[in-house]
């Protein structure tokens, strides 16, 4: 497609969080380096989507997060009101899940904000999803704290580079993510349309 239609400047692809980082602080970026090469042998640009929630069965995270020190790491989500898992959100509200989360962006940062080819690197939407057991209004404010926390941290990893926050719901919790994005320099980008 790309030597198809010269107007395409370059591609997004999707990385699971757990394909990136098989154990603790140990990162394996050798497909994310085989695209870029690729990529950058067309003179076309690579952007990724760090995918931190499935919409499936698929735990999208290291196995080490799964642990009781990280909180399990992820919490399951439903369908509409459902109680049969649909998926896995991060949960993003632990300090010990997100600190893992920014020590991956600052991996990444260090090895490619300066590649001219990598475009962009972006995290996935900010709906939770509908999960299977309530939230705390607790957990659901320091979620989105620590999402606006991650968005400064990608913005301060890739200066020179374009990062994205894919923005859906709930909008009255988002405000503060968006107005974030206005302040960094972060680009606003939509899930579903």
């Amino acid at each position: 497609e790309l030597a198809e239609t010269p107007a395409l400047r370059g591609v997004v692809i999707r990385f699971e969080w757990s394909e990136l980082e098989k154990t603790l602080g140990v990162y394996n970026f050798k497909s994310i380096d085989a695209r870029l090469k690729e990529l950058t042998a067309r003179n076309k640009r690579l952007v990724i989507l760090l995918e931190t929630k499935s919409f499936d069965k698929t735990k999208l995270v290291p196995d080490y997060l799964l642990t009781a020190k990280f909180d399990g790491g992820v919490f399951p989500i439903g369908a509409y009101g459902s109680n049969v898992v649909k998926g896995y959100n991060l949960k993003l509200w632990n300090n010990g899940v997100k600190e893992r989360l920014a020590a991956l962006i600052t991996a990444l940062g260090a090895r490619y904000d300066s590649s001219p080819n990598f475009e962009g690197i972006g995290l996935q939407e900010t709906a939770l999803g509908d999960p299977i057991k309530p939230l705390t209004n607790a957990q659901i404010n320091m979620f989105y704290k620590n999402l606006i926390s991650m968005d400064t941290h990608m913005r301060n990893q890739f200066p020179h580079t374009m990062v994205f926050q894919f923005t859906n719901y709930p909008r009255p919790l988002i405000k503060s993510v968006i107005d974030n994005l206005k302040v960094t320099g972060g680009m606003l980008s939509a899930t579903d349309i």
